[in-house]
């Protein structure tokens, strides 16, 4: 009952999409302790998926101000302000966490994961641009342009990125290599 052993499945379950589960093992992981940062963060994140934007800033919140690095928290509190139609404040938060942590794509890859959970597929897909833009080798918001792509319709550009041949145009490292092919192993699948 290891409250990081607990909020790691949350956040796993959260990822997979079983949310029952993802309540399950916050819950334990809260209870034996309050203040867990992962928890406390899948927590706001299911906020978001009830579309309870407010709330899952204010809990991010309380987390920034216990670790103001948080970039997790930090970038999740500024997608929901996006989403909440609070401009001025997400400005201010996208160039908070700029400053704090340059060169990611965090922000507008979450603004994309919350726009995408509404069905903004568009929207959604411009905003994993920015992120590709703020760091090439953001595997994640590559598939997740992709996808979006898909969605919003735009077979031909979503291809790219689904497939993999996206990556694969980026200078390769092991590592890199390895992300491709799974990747492309994923849509074969």
């Amino acid at each position: 009952s290891h409250p990081d052993a607990q909020a790691g499945l949350a956040s796993c379950f959260l990822q997979e999409g079983n949310h029952d589960a993802a309540r399950t093992h916050l819950a334990r992981a809260l209870e034996v302790n309050a203040a867990h940062p992962l928890a406390r963060l899948v927590s706001a994140r299911l906020e978001t998926l009830a579309e309870n934007y407010a709330a899952a800033a204010t809990a991010c919140e309380a987390l920034i101000i216990a670790n103001p690095a948080f970039a997790e928290a930090r970038a999740l509190r500024a997608a929901c302000r996006f989403v909440l139609g609070d401009r001025a404040a997400y400005d201010a938060e996208r160039a908070e966490f700029a400053r704090r942590h340059p060169g990611s794509g965090l922000v507008p890859h979450l603004v994309a994961a919350l726009l995408s959970d509404q069905r903004r597929f568009e929207e959604a897909a411009a905003q994993e641009a920015e992120a590709i833009a703020a760091d090439p080798w953001f595997w994640e918001a590559h598939i997740a342009h992709g996808m979006n792509l898909l969605r919003a319709g735009d077979d031909v550009r979503a291809a790219r990125f689904v497939s993999g041949d996206e990556l694969a145009a980026l200078p390769t490292t092991d590592g890199l290599s390895a992300v491709v092919e799974r990747a492309r192993r994923m849509t074969l699948t």
